[in-house]
């Protein structure tokens, strides 16, 4: 006769709910595997180690910030738990700032935007581009801010850490037309 096995007892598996990466200063990904996630909880009567499937597995510098994991039944693809995996890059990029910028103003009093950019003269990271970079306090300057200097930062995104400051000069380049009465 045949003999068929079943397996009845359902998996039970509790999952972290909040894992934090550590990117290395290479900007390499790292890696998760099923076991760092389960907190607490497995139980099954028939445990192999393929039962189970975690996605994603490895984190990257395009993956900075919060991310979600499955952990799923590789037979039948159902999901057993989630989780947050929140990746974060630890070393600062390295930066050098221009000490005085200067923003000329045009006669028609548009906006001038600056960007990171403009301000940066070195710049390398293990993660990111100067993209990932913002202006502290102002990043626009416009005819209110004539004959001004500003001190400005610039800091990561999402960070406070500064990485390098400077002076933005704002200067109005018209001469000015001006008719006296007689």
């Amino acid at each position: 006769g045949t003999v068929t096995v079943i397996d009845t007892t359902e998996t039970t598996i509790e999952c972290e709910e909040q894992i934090t990466i550590e990117l290395s200063a290479s900007g390499f990904p790292s890696f998760l595997f099923p076991n760092d996630v389960i907190v607490a909880g497995f139980q099954d009567n028939c445990r192999r180690p393929n039962d189970i499937n975690l996605s994603p597995v490895f984190y990257n510098c395009n993956m900075q910030g919060d991310n979600t994991y499955y952990l799923t039944n590789r037979t039948t693809g159902d999901t057993i738990c989630t989780g947050t995996v929140t990746v974060v890059d630890p070393i600062l990029p390295e930066v050098s700032c221009v000490d005085t910028f200067k923003v000329y103003l045009s006669d028609d009093g548009v906006v001038q935007r600056v960007t990171p950019d403009d301000l940066v003269t070195m710049f390398s990271d293990n993660c990111g581009t100067v993209d990932n970079l913002q202006i502290l306090p102002v990043d626009s300057f416009d005819c209110t801010a004539l004959e001004s200097s500003v001190a400005y930062d610039l800091v990561p995104k999402g960070r406070d850490e500064v990485v390098c400051s400077g002076v933005i000069e704002v200067i109005d380049t018209v001469s000015r037309n001006v008719q006296c009465e007689e």
